[in-house]
């Protein structure tokens, strides 16, 4: 059963060298739990990014439990469970975002990687894997930028021509008289305030609170006093010189929508789709909370616990969804953590940080030649795995791994919830 495992890590490897499958949708974050139906691949948390493709609906593209083995074991008791308990904002730039995630992140609170490194509340980060953490904007340099102190990110975009778009969390006083000057003589940049940063330094307001009110009311069709605050921003796809917002604003006429700046401001419609609640398919009105405009995301096939139940006393239950139907999906375990075993301080995953390298994991060669590891997808791309662990001591934690054999499609790692 071994002399399969050579011919399977080849085609893990090759996996490597597999170009993204195009598409273009939206990816973005739930503010709050929410649920797009019974499915687990529907429910959606603050740790969570969706995608959302005209066309082909709502899916799955990053989960909590794979950002656990992201961030790492951050407080030293060997479980991977430890990521910041929300996303504020999201940016994509394939340049700048390549990586397990693909997105560029900024958190709602502050934490200390495992590299050591201090991610502030307003940094906006590349997560690399095995707990380490490039900041790619800080929020020392924005705050410096825009005359301002201790801010929090709400919104982030990164352009193609290297310009920035940004909204803070909070209202904040700017010491900047040009600022000041463009915010009609105002100090305060209200939370709804979106500034940018251009490509040579020049930091200026693009939409001020009222613009950005008045961009809301012509979607909205009436007139609004407030959007709360903005906290979404992305390039429109069909108008170079305009941008999608979304607010937290719990008003029935804009929650969940997501208008573009063109035109004055009109509902975000494309692809025969409209970008609100219903039409990202929420049976109600469900708030939004970071947006980002992708032309070529990497494959979305996702490992779920249904229904978040993990390991238990008994049994471990995972499902994947995404895979081809017909194609054969497998799940490759490494990074096992034993109780008596000392505490790790990496993921286990590098390289890429999205290919199993824990090769020495006594249940990893099991694991890719085992009938039961196999499962073929249904019509609907997903395939269900349910396995006895009565024989696992308990406080026993696995990092686990799914993917597509033949498409060589891997699904994010996930860290499981450690057996009772």
């Amino acid at each position: 059963m071994r002399s399969l495992l050579p011919a399977l890590l080849a085609g893990l490897l090759a996996f490597l060298a597999a170009p993204p499958l195009p598409a273009q949708g939206l990816a973005f974050v739930t503010a709050g739990p929410a649920s797009a139906g019974g499915a687990p691949e529907s429910q959606f948390g603050t740790q969570d990014i969706a995608f959302f493709t005209p066309g082909s609906g709502l899916e799955s593209w990053f989960r909590r439990r794979g950002l656990d083995v992201l961030v790492g074991d951050l407080d030293g008791d060997g479980l991977l469970e430890d990521a910041p308990p929300a996303i504020d904002a999201i940016a994509h730039l394939p340049a700048l975002a390549d990586g397990p995630v693909g997105l560029l992140v900024s958190f709602t609170t502050n934490f200390t990687a495992l590299d050591g490194t201090l991610v502030r509340d307003g940094d906006v980060v590349r997560l690399l894997g095995g707990g380490a953490v490039e900041i790619t904007y800080a929020e020392t340099d924005l705050a410096a930028a825009t005359g301002t102190s201790a801010i929090d990110v709400d919104a982030f975009h990164v352009g193609d021509d290297g310009s920035i778009a940004f909204s803070f969390a909070e209202d904040e006083t700017t010491s900047d008289p040009a600022l000041i000057a463009q915010n009609g003589g105002l100090a305060t940049l209200d939370e709804a305030t979106v500034l940018t940063i251009a490509a040579d330094g020049t930091t200026s307001i693009l939409f001020t609170r009222d613009d950005v009110v008045a961009l809301a009311s012509a979607a909205a069709g009436q007139t609004l006093s407030s959007v709360v605050d903005t906290v979404g921003i992305t390039a429109d796809p069909d108008d170079p010189s305009a941008f999608l917002l979304t607010f937290a604003s719990l008003n029935d006429a804009i929650e969940g929508q997501v208008i573009s700046s063109a035109g004055g401001g009109i509902p975000f419609a494309t692809g025969g789709a409209a970008f609100d609640s219903a039409g990202l398919g929420f049976p109600g009105l469900q708030s939004l909370q970071g947006l980002a405009w992708v032309d070529a995301p990497p494959p979305l096939l996702s490992l779920h616990h249904p229904a978040e139940v993990g390991l238990d006393a008994t049994t471990a239950q995972f499902r994947v969804s995404g895979a081809v139907p017909g194609h054969t999906v497998r799940l490759g375990i490494a990074g096992t953590r034993f109780p008596a075993d000392p505490v790790v301080t990496a993921s286990g995953f590098n390289g890429r940080d999205d290919l199993l390298v824990a090769l020495d994991d006594p249940f990893l060669a099991y694991c890719l030649s085992a009938p039961a590891f196999a499962a073929t997808a249904g019509p609907d791309g997903s395939a269900d795995f349910s396995f006895d662990i009565t024989g696992l001591p308990p406080g026993t934690a696995l990092t686990i791994q799914a993917f597509d054999v033949e498409a060589l499609v891997l699904a994010p790692p996930i860290a499981t919830l450690h057996a009772l």
